[in-house]
This record gives C-alpha cells, structure tokens and sequence, in this order.
C-alpha cells in the first residue's frame, strides 16, 4: 500500500531518466551501440576531455576527436576482447589527448540491454587515474632517491615502518652482518641475527620514537653477534616522514 507522499517506482522512472543519473557519475560514461557509435556521454566525459556532444554523439567513438580515440589498446578491447564476454574490468589504457595531454585511464566495459528487446549496447566507463599513477611514480623516484643515499652512508643503517618492521637496510648493513636483503626487509627489527636486537630497552626507545618524536642518541648494544663475535654498537634513531604523506 503507498503511503501519502511516497512516490511510485514508475512515477519516479517518468522523472528521472537514465541519462539524469549517468549525469551524476563522476566517472566518464560513454553508451555505445553495437557499430561502437556514440549514443550518449556523461558530463564528467565532456569535462575530462574537453569536448562537447555535438561533435560526440552519432560519431563513431574512434572518430571522435580527429581520431584521438583511435588507440590500439582500446580498439582491442571494444573489437576483440568484449564481443567474447560480457564485462571487462581495470583494462589499463595510456594515450596523449591533443589539448588534454597525457592520460592513464582504467576502463570498464559492459553490455546491457534496452528494456523491452535484446539490442545490446555497451557501456564504457572511464575512469582518470592520471594523478594517482603520477603520484606513485613521483613516490618511487623518491624511494629510490632515498635508497641511494642510504646506500652512500657508511655506518649501518636500517629504515623501520611504524611497526618496526625493516623497510629497508643499506650496503653497509647488509655487509656488515653478512645478510641479504630479503632476509631483512618485512622483518621486525627484534628477529634479526638470531635476536640479537631483542633488547628490551632498545625496543622501549625505539617505540617512544614513533609516538613522541623523541631521538636515540648514543645507546649501546653489546652481544655476540653471528660471524662477527663480541660487538659494541652504538645506535641513533630518529622519525623520518615518507615524501608525499604523513607516515
């Protein structure tokens, strides 16, 4: 039973038509017909590549754009890969847009049907993920950029996540106790060398680092190391803040 106020289902259809909520979608929307002719876009497509619909829909979609859509990537999916299922999904497509400039996009690809016969169409979305791929190729220059200066240091020296855990550890670390990387990095600080590094004060100031943003200075650990005998080392540590975050 309807109560007052609530509008029916097909009410609500009447009034909001198919191309109202695909306008709502961030990403790029495009439907196309079995010939991949544009049939409509969304907003966010017009916008993101600045173009507008009258050069859009009708147009065959590797016309559009003086052929700027023309990209091998992308013709394999729509020609070769979706005929054969009904969904693709994360299908990854780099290409330079004239005026727009470099883009990596993931694109989805589904068939659906108009109500009421079996004409299918494809829906194409496109989603921008420009900046994301930028900001983690700028994050790997500076890793690797932070690498090759720990790399240069001559006292030993380990980066530690949060947990404690190694992120990574320099030449001189690994030649001094005669380990290899993979046999360090993701490990907690306090399993490395047989535990040697278990000691219980050093793990309390490594863990008042995080939090307080406190520095070791100066502390000493001494233990008979594997296949280096008796050592003294003296350790400093200090919060260090990944480029691009706050961790």
């Amino acid at each position: 039973m309807r109560k007052d106020g609530d509008t029916p289902k097909g009410d609500f259809m009447d009034v909001v038509s198919a191309q109202d909520i695909v306008d709502t979608v961030r990403t790029s929307l495009l439907v196309l017909d079995t010939d991949l002719r544009v049939v409509s876009a969304n907003r966010a497509f017009y916008r993101t590549f600045s173009v507008d619909p009258d050069a859009t829909e009708g147009r065959m979609l590797f016309e559009l754009g003086d052929g700027q859509w023309d990209i091998p990537g992308l013709r394999s999916l729509l020609v070769d890969v979706v005929p054969r299922d009904d969904a693709v999904e994360a299908f990854e497509v780099a290409h330079d847009f004239p005026g727009v400039g470099h883009r990596v996009m993931l694109l989805n690809a589904r068939k659906v049907f108009r109500p009421g016969n079996h004409v299918p169409f494809l829906l194409l979305a496109i989603d921008d993920v420009t900046g994301e791929r930028e900001a983690r190729a700028e994050a790997e220059r500076h890793w690797r950029l932070a690498q090759n200066v720990v790399d240069t240091v001559r006292d030993p020296l380990v980066i530690l996540e949060q947990d404690l855990t190694v992120v990574t550890a320099s030449r001189a670390f690994l030649t001094l106790f005669r380990v290899q990387a993979d046999a360090v990095v993701g490990r907690p600080i306090q399993d490395l060398s047989q535990g040697q590094w278990k000691v219980g004060r050093l793990q309390e100031l490594l863990e008042r680092v995080v939090p307080d943003d406190a520095a070791v200075d100066g502390y000493e650990v001494e233990d008979d190391f594997p296949g280096l005998g008796r050592r003294i080392f003296r350790l400093n540590a200090r919060k260090i803040h990944r480029p691009g975050n706050h961790v």
